[in-house]
């Protein structure tokens, strides 16, 4: 990870990975150190969880951050120590602004992208943004809002 002065974050959890992967696995609670095996086992917690979010979730429900750190840390909780904790940023607080205020009658978002072709991609992003670079976050953002739309 880059050092970006007062910024860097290669100390935090999510910056570290697993010893024995080759920095290709981030620290997890697990122990895997094999990048294939993490990819099945974050896309099934994935499947999982969407399954279960959509069946309790209402289609008037007004999403917030915290949401989106529960969401994470349901998805991620029995994976990554720090799934699911808000690391406070006010360019991630106005896009989730805005995405709430138009949320009112759109259809779901396909996230299946990320589960997919773009998870090298998303981690990348996720990355990136610990650096306080969110261009990679928002272009996977716009993607996904583009696909499910293009499906509604």
């Amino acid at each position: 990870m880059r050092k970006s002065g007062r910024y860097d974050a290669s100390d935090s959890s999510e910056a570290q990975y697993e010893p024995g992967s080759s920095g290709k696995v981030l620290r997890n609670r697990l122990g895997i150190k094999s990048k294939n095996k993490m990819d099945d086992v974050e896309a099934k917690a994935l499947e999982k969880t969407l399954d279960e979010l959509v069946r309790t979730i209402s289609d008037r429900h007004r999403f917030t951050a915290s949401d989106v750190c529960k969401f994470h840390k349901a998805w991620l909780g029995d994976i990554y120590e720090w799934a699911g904790v808000y690391q406070g940023n006010g360019r991630i607080t106005r896009v989730l602004s805005s995405l709430m205020a138009l949320q009112a009658g759109l259809p779901l978002l396909d996230f299946s992208l990320i589960a997919e072709q773009k998870k090298t991609e998303y981690f990348a992003a996720v990355q990136a943004g610990l650096d306080k670079n969110y261009r990679m976050m928002e272009k996977l953002l716009a993607e996904i809002i583009e696909r499910s739309f293009a499906a509604s």
